[in-house]
């Protein structure tokens, strides 16, 4: 009986090493995946600020280009021939809009 009792004992402490030695394997895969994910999150968001910062810089360029054309676009509008021509172009667009079908 005493034999016996050592053999499940010796068995049971031969399960607890092995289980020990799993979550120890464990704890550290655990921790590797951690540090990757977090290395990775981090270039992730190296990358997305750097993105961000450009596309930042192109809405800048794109709306001081707009700012340039709305001028431009109002010194045409000012000038003596559109304002003087605006009666016979609104005449000329009227008489093509009666030949469009509809």
């Amino acid at each position: 009986m005493e034999e016996k009792r050592q053999d499940e004992l010796a068995e049971l402490k031969k399960r607890y090493r092995l289980l020990a030695e799993a979550h120890e394997s464990r704890g550290r895969l655990l921790a590797k995946q951690r540090w990757e994910f977090s290395e990775r999150l981090s270039d992730e968001t190296v990358d997305r600020d750097h993105e961000l910062e450009r596309l930042r810089g192109e809405v800048e360029r794109l709306e001081a280009e707009v700012v340039g054309k709305r001028g431009e676009l109002e010194r045409l509008e000012n000038t003596k021939v559109l304002r003087w021509t605006a009666p016979f172009r609104g005449l000329w667009g009227r008489m093509r809009g009666r030949g469009k079908p509809k």
